[in-house]
């Protein structure tokens, strides 16, 4: 019996050994494991840092790159701008040129809602004029000229009280060839 208490107590000292061999390898594994992670770490984070205040050669690229984009742009709507400016001098200059055919027209559409047939007839009597000068088939073409004008002068008519533009309300002063009363 005694032989086995020293076997034993042998056995336990032997195994509380190598349980503390096995716990100061695994701990220093521990250790060494967590200093290489912290070391690790700290690297990264330390380039980090420096990328941070010194940048990378792409990072330069790309600014400059979006600053050449920039610059582009604010070319463009420069030249835009310009160009946005001289058309609209340009329209104002040809508006104020032909402001006297916008008076004509509205006069010759006036004309021809209120007195169809003075517009007939003056288209009548140009294309007769014209033909004055070639003398042949003066009749023809008068007639062609009054059966013409009438038509585009009247039909206008028509077609404007049959079909009004939208939000235009009926003229009840417009002229037809079926009120004509002149």
């Amino acid at each position: 019996k005694k032989k086995r208490m020293e076997w034993l107590k042998k056995m336990a000292d032997d195994a509380s050994a190598s349980l503390l061999t096995a716990k100061a390898w695994t701990g220093g594994v521990a250790d060494r494991g967590y200093g290489s992670f912290v070391s690790g770490l700290r690297v990264v984070v330390q380039e980090n840092r420096r990328l941070e205040d010194e940048g990378t050669p792409l990072r330069a690229m790309f600014r400059s790159a979006r600053l050449k984009a920039n610059e582009l742009i604010e070319v463009s709507y420069g030249a835009y701008v310009d160009a946005r400016a001289r058309s609209q001098e340009a329209m104002a200059a040809i508006g104020r040129r032909t402001t006297f055919l916008a008076e004509a027209a509205a006069k010759a559409d006036d004309t021809r809602r209120h007195k169809p047939e003075i517009l007939v007839g003056s288209l009548t009597a140009a294309a007769a004029g014209l033909s004055l000068l070639s003398r042949k088939r003066l009749i023809v073409n008068t007639l062609s000229a009054a059966l013409l004008s009438s038509t585009a002068v009247y039909g206008s008519l028509w077609v404007e009280q049959r079909y009004p533009p939208a939000g235009v309300k009926k003229d009840a002063t417009t002229t037809t060839p079926s009120s004509s009363t002149d």
